[in-house]
């Protein structure tokens, strides 16, 4: 098959829509791992909070310090837990976020590769066409060198 070598015209926007799609992947991947360890907290402070809750002063007698210490103490744990929980949620919208960004830097991408594939399979049909073309041109050249040497 010989004729000129495909060259995609488009083919610096599809690097480009390439890259772009590869950030929005590094950035989903970013996102997953901030959730994923944000979960990690929330769940460190929820049971930070269950062990408060189920503790009492350690001495025998409890006075009225260590009940305020012992709730004070509660009370920072649910602050936390709750600011964690608060986190959790924002890196979740976070991720959908980049789980939706993704989708709209792929889509450009998949398009421009598929018009690279049609482009490319009608390149190689010219070329095949244009050498069958060629290869019928001498058969049938051959043909006639025949008959005007039988005749």
């Amino acid at each position: 098959m010989s004729g000129k070598k495909f060259r995609f015209s488009l083919h610096d926007v599809l690097e480009l829509r390439r890259h772009q799609a590869e950030r929005a992947e590094q950035d989903l991947a970013r996102a997953y791992r901030d959730r994923q360890a944000q979960e990690s907290a929330l769940e460190a402070a929820e049971r930070r909070l269950h062990e408060l809750a189920h503790r009492t002063p350690t001495s025998g007698v409890a006075d009225l310090v260590s009940l305020r210490q012992l709730a004070a103490y509660r009370l920072d744990a649910q602050r936390a837990a709750q600011a964690e929980a608060q986190t959790l949620e924002r890196l979740r919208r976070e991720e959908a976020q980049a789980k939706r960004a993704l989708v709209l830097k792929r889509r450009p991408e998949e398009a421009l590769a598929i018009l690279r594939d049609d482009e490319h399979s009608a390149h190689r049909k010219a070329a095949d066409d244009a050498e069958s073309a060629f290869l019928d041109e001498q058969a049938v050249v051959a043909h006639c060198r025949k008959q005007r040497e039988a005749a």
